[in-house]
């Protein structure tokens, strides 16, 4: 399993290479990628974009390839993964794939370990390169997809369109992820491992066909790289530890293992200058909380009351969707599962006494945007000559502190990806040991290479900075607590584009919508867009970036919780958060 102590993290020290893509299945030099912008997998080296046809590249090169797949409910989730075997074991006789049957009604339950890759992502530690590879266009069938429009349907006709592309637009999709190798890649697979067997235990333990898997043994044996000569001078190298979520539904372990909330927890509390958050849900509450027993708020906030108390200047920036990905209209009967998260993630963030802004204002610090703030990505673009936006969906889960500790993993900011006796989750903390000379809060700092360079090239892409984006009028990125940045850049530019998209094309949520009766009328004036095109393109020029402020006025006059008769109501709270 997933190793735990200090000569573990020791000897977890091996290459690492992160950014802005994640990796699928890869072999023999083919590599699937997922641009996170774009939301679209980029076609592997033999031109194929099918996730089969790289596991086919794989079998090739090792002896089998083992895939578990969750059996979903079907009344929740539309990713048919039946099909996905029956697909996948008619394409070799080396690859096996079974399911897993599980409680967890969620596509957060996918995060099996086979979505670990055992390959080296190709991506140079060098900041203008890192993460920038692949920028295909084109999606076919139902990569081309908004999920609040229409949800995933009929996932067995990958190719037949679930929306009108001609009319609605693709929503993009923003991730990070990461590639291990040596001992830290050892502790995914034997995880694997793990999984593979305890679900064979349960499933098919008489089923020939699919074998039971023995781990090797690596007692004074010397790990081998087994990187191409070409990606070694561009890896980072870095202490490596392994987290997970795991309990006995999920592993088959007896004591439930929560690591991934401990190393949160823990890099939260030691941070000495500033936290930067990506993730798909904010969902957490003061300690003692009847409801939400995750304590990734309660850390926060100690780590802000402190920094009030000592008038220090420290920052906490979290990026995180704008609406849920859930199919249905705000406001509407077809929204009520969208509403139902919205409502958790504000109940974190700023309604009520247990919320994190609300509960500084309680402990005396006037302004607590001066120590957190939350944030959006929306784009903009033309669907046929018509002017046209959406939010960018938000996915990842990802945690950088100090330019020094970065986690990145499949944990949300929830209960059901943190307490570990819910959802299987794995996540890798990531301690820089290769240094560079920076800033930090006015003064010369030493900071890891790695998050470092991860961090900067995030910001460059959320403020419009990257190469092809414009100049950088320069702006200087290096320095995240500094007030000429945190204020004087990113807080404005983020307010600055909120408002010029608002103006443009009258879009949700906005500060401007407090009521339901509200949002009905807000939504019927239509924009510059509709009213006056040249001149929204001139203000759309205006524009940097996709970085927007949260709206944390949006609907505070309704309830947002589902209401009684609803089907959402029926069902138990934990499966919101």
């Amino acid at each position: 399993g997933a190793a735990t102590d200090a000569d573990a993290r020791n000897r977890g020290r091996r290459s690492l290479a992160g950014g802005r893509l994640s990796t699928g299945a890869a072999a023999n030099g083919g590599a699937v990628y997922v641009d996170q912008e774009e939301g679209r997998v980029v076609v592997g080296d033999d031109g194929s974009s099918r996730i089969a046809s790289n596991l086919m590249r794989a079998r090739r090169v090792f002896r089998a390839v083992t895939v578990p797949l969750i059996l979903e409910a079907a009344a929740i989730t539309t990713i048919a993964n039946r099909q996905k075997k029956r697909r996948s074991t008619h394409l070799h006789m080396g690859m096996q794939a079974f399911h897993r049957h599980t409680r967890r009604d969620s596509l957060d339950s996918l995060n099996t370990p086979c979505d670990v890759p055992r390959s080296e992502l190709r991506a140079s530690s060098l900041e203008d390169e890192l993460g920038l590879q692949g920028s295909a266009k084109y999606w076919l069938g139902k990569d081309y997809t908004n999920f609040i429009f229409k949800d995933l349907t009929e996932v067995d006709n990958p190719f037949v369109d679930i929306v009108d592309r001609n009319v609605t637009p693709r929503m993009p999709w923003h991730d990070i992820g990461a590639a291990v190798s040596g001992a830290a890649a050892r502790d995914i697979a034997r995880h694997f491992v793990q999984r593979w067997n305890f679900t064979k235990f349960e499933k098919a333990k008489q089923h020939e066909n699919y074998p039971w898997l023995l781990p090797k043994s690596y007692q004074d044996v010397e790990l081998e790289s087994t990187l191409p000569e070409s990606a070694v001078g561009k890896l980072f190298t870095a202490d490596c530890q392994i987290l997970r979520s795991a309990s006995n539904w999920s592993t088959g372990i007896k004591a439930i293992e929560s690591s991934i909330h401990s190393a949160y927890i823990d890099n939260i509390v030691n941070a000495k200058h500033y936290i930067y958050i990506e993730n798909q849900f904010f969902i957490t509450l003061e300690q003692g909380n009847p409801t939400v027993e995750n304590q990734i708020g309660e850390a926060l906030f100690q780590r802000i009351l402190k920094a009030h108390r000592n008038k220090q200047n420290f920052r906490v920036y979290v990026v995180m969707p704008l609406l849920p990905a859930f199919e249905g209209e705000v406001g509407t009967d077809t929204g009520v599962a969208i509403q139902a998260i919205t409502h958790w993630n504000y109940a974190s963030m700023c309604r009520g006494d247990s919320s994190i802004l609300e509960r500084l204002k309680a402990a005396d610090v006037p302004d607590p945007t001066k120590y957190i703030d939350f944030f959006g990505l929306r784009k903009h673009d033309e669907l046929h000559g018509k002017l046209t936006q959406e939010l960018v969906y938000v996915h990842s889960k990802l945690m950088i502190v100090d330019d020094e500790v970065t986690i990145i993993g499949s944990a949300n900011i929830n209960d059901r990806s943190l307490l570990g006796r819910r959802d299987s989750e794995l996540a890798v903390v990531v301690h820089d040991t290769d240094r560079e000379k920076s800033i930090m809060d006015g003064r010369i700092y030493s900071a890891g290479r790695f998050a470092g360079a991860l961090r900067r090239t995030l910001f460059r892409e959320h403020l419009g900075l990257l190469e092809g984006d414009g100049s950088s009028n320069g702006i200087d990125i290096r320095d995240p607590v500094a007030s000429s940045f945190y204020d004087g850049v990113w807080r404005t530019t983020a307010r600055r584009n909120a408002q010029i998209f608002e103006k443009v094309f009258r879009c949700i949520p906005s500060d401007s919508v407090r009521t339901f009766v509200g949002l009905r009328e807000f939504t019927a004036i239509p924009g510059l867009a509709e009213t006056d095109p040249e001149q929204a393109r001139n203000e759309l020029r205006e524009i940097k970036g996709h970085l927007v402020d949260m709206p944390m006025d949006f609907l505070a006059e309704e309830s947002l919780s589902p209401a009684p008769g609803t089907k959402e109501a029926l069902m138990p709270v934990a499966l919101w958060t």
